[in-house]
């Protein structure tokens, strides 16, 4: 795995976050979306904040990146990918989320689900 410094950081970010940025964007988002459907606020937030949820912004994903995406390479190789099986969860309730405090909730408990789905590798490797 060639993106597990990238991993840990990105699990820091999701841990040290703050309910302030995440209004902020939002905001930025939603002015944006010039009164559109707000579906995709979630996402495009979560996105800009932290890369989430496009290979071509994704830190984990930039960090083995040559002329293509190798998911191979990457920690969620461990597990099928960042968003199949035990990681689809936490996944799904980021681009799921109605508000920001909410988009707060899941970035934190994606942050404790790696840290707990990935105890090994984060342990092995300080």
């Amino acid at each position: 795995m060639k993106n597990l410094k990238e991993f840990k950081e990105l699990i820091e970010r999701y841990e040290t976050i703050t309910l302030e940025e995440i209004k902020t964007e939002w905001k930025k988002r939603k002015d944006l979306n010039f009164g559109n459907s707000s579906d995709y606020i979630p996402y495009e937030t979560a996105n800009k904040l932290t890369g989430f949820g496009s290979s071509s912004t994704c830190t984990l994903c930039l960090a083995v990146k040559t002329d293509f995406v190798r998911c191979g390479d990457c920690v969620y190789a461990e597990s099928y990918g960042c968003v199949n099986d035990s990681n689809e969860k936490t996944y799904n309730k980021i681009v799921n989320t109605r508000t920001p405090k909410g988009l707060l909730t899941a970035f934190r408990k994606r942050a404790e689900h790696l840290r707990n789905t990935y105890k090994e590798i984060l342990n092995e490797n300080k």
